[in-house]
């Protein structure tokens, strides 16, 4: 068995993302595994791993990081495989230029889409804001980047964008020897949490029977009102001509987004057919998705893929950054990204076709989502890695 060492410069427990579950599965697989991560000196356990938190400087609220301790840390642990999520936030350059630590091969997991913020300060039409942002981006994470190009084995591309994004942050010479690296590889699942199980099915069902319910998950954060505030004007013109479509919200907390999003929906004609969840565990969030029928997302989520690990019909936005999640009609719409109408009409076609089929279409979907499930998602990347024989 192997011992990994995992950068996470955003890692939080609980959570689920992907630094989460790899961790979590290739601990249940036998494997020593450490998520390295920044605050004040401290180790704990967790899921079957271990939590080291390292001293950085920098702006933790900006995901922008500064140590030289981590390196120290990791060379203790003796790591046979290195895995660095996040190089723009410069948590893990010190490791990547550690000549002791030439040896152990690292792989790089990037994520960078356009429903972010702007990457290229030259884009035609971008707004100077857009602009600024991209030449900013480019000056102060854009050597991470280039870093992680050089030192990886393989980089990781967690949307169908990533690559070209990652590429252009890149000097010519860079880019060349960085696209043998590229490996395009979807967000997924935690197959542990989120498979379709008819019991769960039948509880969550409740009075819904011959509803067709739409599911929102999010963490209500300030970056996510406007994908939010469309989801709920494409729902209230949804349910306007489907009368049997109902909502169910997922993520309310104590914060801004949720005081508005709570008041907007206490004043819409449909609210008797919307339903509302805190922001809880996985587990939590994986019964709710069985007590609904499609999910709804207008900007990229970690909880897209759980849905769809569920088998819920998803409706997504086709802005670039989620086009690969679904393998034909069967599985769920794409809508033009930015467009509320568009958004809406894709949630009442939506609504229909579910309406007329039958129990088995979910347990089909299920099964083909399957491939974004991270045991299958974990062995792929490994298996590419030919320097990493654990």
């Amino acid at each position: 068995m192997a011992r990994v060492a995992a950068l996470s410069g955003s890692f939080r427990p609980g959570f689920g993302y992907q630094e989460n579950v790899w961790a979590a599965h290739l601990a249940r697989q036998g494997h020593a595994v450490r998520v390295f991560a920044p605050g004040a000196p401290a180790e704990r356990r967790a899921a079957g791993f271990t939590i080291q938190r390292v001293p950085t400087r920098g702006l933790p609220r900006r995901h922008l990081f500064h140590t030289t301790a981590l390196a120290p840390a990791v060379r203790a642990f003796g790591p046979d495989l290195i895995l660095w999520f996040g190089p723009p936030q410069r948590f893990g350059v010190d490791v990547a230029r550690d000549r002791r630590l030439a040896d152990v091969p690292l792989v790089a997991f990037m994520g960078q889409n356009r429903q972010m913020h702007t990457f290229d300060w030259r884009e035609r039409g971008a707004p100077w804001r857009g602009r600024a942002l991209a030449a900013a981006y480019r000056l102060l994470r854009g050597p991470a980047v280039a870093l992680a190009a050089r030192r990886a084995d393989r980089l990781v591309c967690n949307t169908p964008e990533t690559a070209d994004i990652v590429l252009d942050l890149l000097p010519p010479a860079d880019r060349r020897a960085a696209a043998p690296k590229l490996r395009p590889t979807p967000l997924g699942f935690d197959p542990a949490v989120f498979g379709f199980d008819p019991a769960e099915r039948a509880r969550q069902r409740g009075a819904r029977s011959g509803r067709v319910v739409a599911a929102v998950s999010s963490r209500f954060a300030p970056e996510k009102r406007p994908a939010l505030e469309q989801i709920r004007a494409a729902l209230e013109a949804a349910m306007d001509r489907a009368p049997a479509l109902d909502a169910l919200w997922i993520g309310f907390d104590d914060g801004p987004v949720s005081r508005r999003l709570a008041a907007a929906l206490d004043r819409s004609r449909h609210r008797a057919r919307v339903e509302r969840r805190p922001f809880g565990p996985r587990a939590a969030l994986a019964a709710a998705f069985h007590g609904a029928d499609l999910a709804v997302f207008a900007r990229p989520s970690i909880s897209a893929q759980e849905a769809l690990g569920t088998g819920l019909f998803g409706v997504l936005a086709d802005g670039g950054s989620m086009d690969w999640l679904l393998t034909g009609p069967a599985d769920g719409r794409f809508f033009a990204a930015g467009s509320t109408a568009a958004l809406a009409d894709a949630l009442v076609e939506g609504a229909a076709r579910l309406a007329a089929e039958g129990p088995e279409a979910r347990v089909a979907r299920a099964a083909r989502a399957r491939r974004l499930g991270y045991d299958r998602i974990i062995a792929g990347v490994l298996a590419d890695v030919p320097r990493f024989t654990g």
